[in-house]
């Protein structure tokens, strides 16, 4: 019989999702569990745990005349939906909710009758193609090494689909088929003569990212006013792409980055930081728990706790609130940058496109 373990970190969100076969084996030192229970195989679960909480072989989960049973094994104990179980045995329902350290396991009971059922093949190495056929690793061959880079389409900054060892274009159109373009640097005289729209400002921003929202917050708490600065972008927020590369890595706005927090896009003296602000949020929540857990991270990390993050929703959230502060939407203008040149008079000239 198999059971599907929910398992999610309360310090870092993280959830997992994997389906075992009975027995299950758990605990935070693989060398530490049983290979074999009453007989059958071990199905091994590691949990991840810097503070030491979780016992090296933790607990148990097994079948007993068609019984789930929870065995603690620890020195600190096993929540059972909320109620200590330590170094004893109780059954399990499907549904009910493990609390073993940081982490909370839903088990869920996948009957033997059951068509959807995951099919557990053998505790060998496989690897899964794209189309879910079993690879054997013997099969698994090196590919040739190849360029690889990450493409964004310039004009709807969607993610390109990738063509390995591809031979780059070369660059036609507006502004290469305008022949002064062409060469070292350009005449201020020979842009003014070609008829083409001019527009002129002191600083400009290229690409409107986060790189360029941390410059362009500089340059307006240095004073310079919001009709001195534009922000040439084809997105309307400068962590568009950041949280587009998010999603693809299956990261919600709720959950947790895999960055650190050593940097304040919205604030460029880094005071007070993420954690702080989790802190006092917590603490003024009445989650007085959760606010020293956050202290302790920061303090103890990443020896003694795992690396604090923050949420995507609060650096993305505080963004937008600096973003109203400074400007942003004022200086912001829609354009995808086609060709940079030094004039011959030391400025500047973009060439871009709406």
């Amino acid at each position: 019989m198999q059971i599907k373990l929910i398992s999610e970190n309360k310090l870092t969100e993280e959830q997992e999702e994997q389906v075992f076969t009975l027995p299950v084996a758990i605990g935070r030192d693989i060398t530490q569990l049983p290979a074999v229970i009453n007989g059958e195989t071990v199905s091994p679960v590691v949990l991840l745990d810097s503070n030491k909480q979780i016992s090296r072989f933790h607990a148990q989960i097994t079948l007993d005349n068609n019984e789930l049973y929870v065995e603690d094994k620890s020195a600190n104990g096993t929540q059972v939906n909320g109620e200590k179980l330590l170094n004893q045995r109780r059954t399990l329902n499907s549904g009910d909710r493990l609390g073993i350290g940081n982490h909370t396991i839903t088990v869920i009971l996948i009957p033997s009758g059951d068509e959807n059922a995951t099919v557990v093949l053998e505790n060998n190495s496989t690897i899964f193609n794209p189309q879910s056929e079993i690879i054997p690793v013997s099969r698994v061959r090196k590919l040739p090494d190849s360029q690889s880079s990450i493409i964004f389409n310039p004009y709807t900054d969607a993610l390109e689909q990738q063509t390995p060892d591809a031979v780059p274009s070369q660059p036609a159109g507006f502004p290469y088929n305008l022949n002064f373009w062409n060469g070292e640097k350009v005449s201020p005289e020979a842009i003014r003569r070609s008829g083409i729209l001019v527009r002129e400002t002191e600083y400009v921003a290229c690409g409107g990212g986060m790189g360029s929202f941390v410059w362009v917050d500089m340059l307006r708490i240095a004073g310079v006013k919001p009709e001195n600065i534009k922000v040439l972008s084809i997105q309307d927020k400068p962590y568009k792409r950041y949280e587009s590369l998010l999603k693809n890595c299956q990261i919600p706005r709720h959950k947790r980055i895999r960055s650190g927090s050593d940097s304040c896009p919205d604030n460029i003296w880094g005071w007070p930081g993420y954690a702080l602000r989790d802190v006092w949020r917590a603490f003024f929540s009445g989650q007085v728990g959760a606010a020293l857990g956050f202290l302790w991270q920061v303090f103890a990390e990443p020896v003694y706790a795992d690396t604090y993050t923050p949420r995507g929703k609060d650096v993305f959230e505080s963004m937008d609130r600096e973003s109203d502060r400074i400007g942003w939407g004022k200086m912001l203008e829609y354009g995808s940058i086609r060709s940079l040149r030094q004039t011959e008079d030391g400025r500047y000239c973009i060439a871009y496109s709406t």
